[in-house]
C-alpha cells in the first residue's frame, strides 16, 4: 500500500518525476503481522523522451528516501521476503499466439538513503541491525556487459551469532567497480575496498555461476593497517576513548576463498592473521 503518489515535470527539469509516499509492504502467510519494508519516498527521474517516444522508459535515478527493511527467516526456514506470486499466477485461458509486450525499462542509478536493517535468521541464529545506510548503484543495467560502480556507507552495523556479537555499532564503507558479464554470469571484482571502523581490506577476484550455484575465486589482503587499526574492532575499545591509547607495530591479514558455495557444499577457505611488534597502553 502506499499514502500518495505524484508526477512532476518540476523536481527533476526536463525529466519526469515520479514520487510514491509511504510505501509499505506486509508479509503473507506466517508474517501477515509483520512490515517487511516501509519506505517514506520512493522518487524516480524519467527520461522524459523515452517516455513520450517509446516503449524502452529510461530510470536516470531510483531514490529510497527513509527505506525500513525487516526481514525475517523462522525456525523452519521460512522467510517473509517470499512473497512473490506462482508463475503460473493469473488467467491461464490466453492465447500462446498472443502478441508479445514490446515494454522494457533500463535503469542508470539506484540509490538508497538513510536507510535501516533488520534481519533475523531464527533457524541460524543471527541477527543483523544496520542504520544510516547509504548506498548507490550505478552503471549501464541493461546491457550484457558492463561495469557496475557501487558505493556503500553504514553508520551502524551490529552482528550477533550464536549468541556472540562479533561486531557492534561499528562504522563501515564499501566502495567496488565490478566488471559484470550478465551473458555468461561472470562477474569480475575491480577496485574493492573495505573498511569496517580503521581496518582497511582490499578484495580481487571473480563470482561465476555452475548449475546456478555461486563459484568463487577471490582473495583478499590488509592494506597497510597498524596494530591499533585492529583494535578498532573490539567495541569495548573502540567506544570508549580509542583514539587515546598508545600503539606501536603493525597488523596484516590475507587470504582466498576459492569454489562452490551450495547448500551442501563450502568453498575452501584460507585466513592468515599477523602481528608484528604489536604493543599497547591506555593511559
Amino acid at each position: 500500500n502506499f499514502e500518495d503518489i505524484d508526477l512532476s515535470l518540476i523536481k527533476s527539469f526536463p525529466d519526469f518525476n515520479l514520487s510514491i509516499e509511504g510505501l509499505y509492504i506486509v508479509g503473507n502467510d506466517d508474517f501477515n503481522q509483520d512490515t517487511l519494508i516501509n519506505v517514506q519516498t520512493i522518487s524516480m527521474a524519467l527520461d522524459i523522451f523515452s517516455v513520450l517516444n517509446s516503449d524502452n522508459y529510461i530510470v536516470k535515478r531510483i531514490n529510497l528516501i527513509d527505506p525500513s527493511f525487516n526481514i525475517i527467516v523462522n525456525k523452519d526456514g521460512k522467510a517473509n521476503y517470499d512473497i512473490s506470486l506462482p508463475d503460473n499466477a493469473g488467467s491461464s485461458s490466453k492465447s500462446s499466439t498472443e502478441e508479445t509486450s514490446t515494454f522494457s525499462m533500463s535503469i542508470k542509478k539506484f540509490q538508497i538513503s538513510n536507510g535501516k536493517v533488520n534481519y533475523i535468521d531464527q533457524e541460524l541464529n543471527t541477527q543483523v541491525i544496520i542504520s544510516g545506510l547509504n548506498h548507490t548503484l550505478s552503471g549501464e543495467l541493461e546491457s550484457e556487459n558492463f561495469v557496475l560502480r557501487t558505493s556503500t556507507k553504514v553508520e551502524s552495523i551490529s552482528l550477533v551469532y550464536d549468541g556472540i556479537s562479533y561486531l557492534t555499532e561499528a562504522t563501515l564503507a564499501y566502495n567496488a567497480n565490478i566488471n559484470a558479464d550478465t551473458k555468461n554470469e561472470i562477474y569480475t571484482l575491480g577496485k574493492n575496498e573495505l573498511i569496517i571502523n580503521n581496518l582497511f581490506v582490499d578484495f580481487d577476484g571473480s563470482v561465476s555461476f555452475i548449475n546456478d550455484d555461486p563459484n568463487m575465486v577471490i582473495t583478499f589482503a590488509s592494506k597497510g593497517n597498524k596494530f591499533k587499526d585492529i583494535l578498532s574492532m573490539i567495541p569495548a575499545i573502540y567506544t570508549t576513548g580509542y583514539e587515546k591509547i598508545i600503539t606501536d607495530g603493525t597488523f596484516s591479514v590475507n587470504g582466498y576463498v576459492k569454489g562452490i558455495y551450495t547448500d551442501e557444499q563450502l568453498p575452501s577457505f584460507d585466513i592468515n592473521a599477523e602481528v608484528k611488534d604489536g604493543m599497547f597502553s591506555y593511559p
